[in-house]
């Protein structure tokens, strides 16, 4: 592994710009490059997720305000289960792009799943919000990927629209259920 310095600058715009122009951030994503940068993306973004959630708890908000190991664990967790995550959903993703036409690599899934990270910060602090927290979640983390699917993968949008329509449905039903 080259030892590369963490641009923190980079990842603060990189954030800002999923947030805010997720399709000009996937359309411009660089698409090679290693898993390195994307990887340790996400981990910062679960960390300042985790930071959020640490925060709500000690302010007695959201949903660990009773769990105070909770709350503090999280700072462990989050990290590790965004690395699983990344590399399970990329795998799920992968598979549905390529159902979808697409000829893209893995490594693309990864980075489109990694950088759609960028919301977890924002999603931990709705999550104070009974029930609407649940439901926002899957449907933002789908309309990434559907932003994804239309530039990065250039899948036509009625077609993603479909899919990913389709997957936030689902998602919501789980989570509310």
């Amino acid at each position: 592994m080259s030892e590369q310095a963490i641009d923190f600058v980079k990842m603060t715009d990189d954030a800002i710009k999923v947030v805010t122009d997720p399709k000009g951030f996937y359309a411009s994503m660089p698409q090679k490059g290693g898993f390195q940068t994307p990887i340790i993306f996400a981990v910062i973004m679960s960390l300042a997720a985790a930071a959020v959630t640490f925060v709500l708890a000690v302010l007695n908000m959201g949903a660990m305000s009773s769990m105070g190991f909770g709350a503090i664990s999280a700072f462990i967790v989050y990290p590790i289960g965004i690395v699983l995550f990344s590399f399970i959903v990329a795998a799920i993703m992968y598979v549905v792009w390529r159902l979808m036409g697409s000829e893209k690599d893995f490594e693309v899934a990864v980075r489109c799943v990694a950088y759609s990270t960028a919301v977890m910060p924002i999603a931990a602090a709705i999550m104070i919000l009974p029930f609407i927290g649940n439901i926002v979640q899957p449907i933002w983390g789908c309309l990434l990927m559907y932003m994804a699917s239309i530039t990065t993968h250039g899948r036509e949008e009625q077609t993603s629209q479909i899919v990913f329509g389709i997957l936030a449905a689902i998602l919501v039903l789980g989570a509310i259920t």
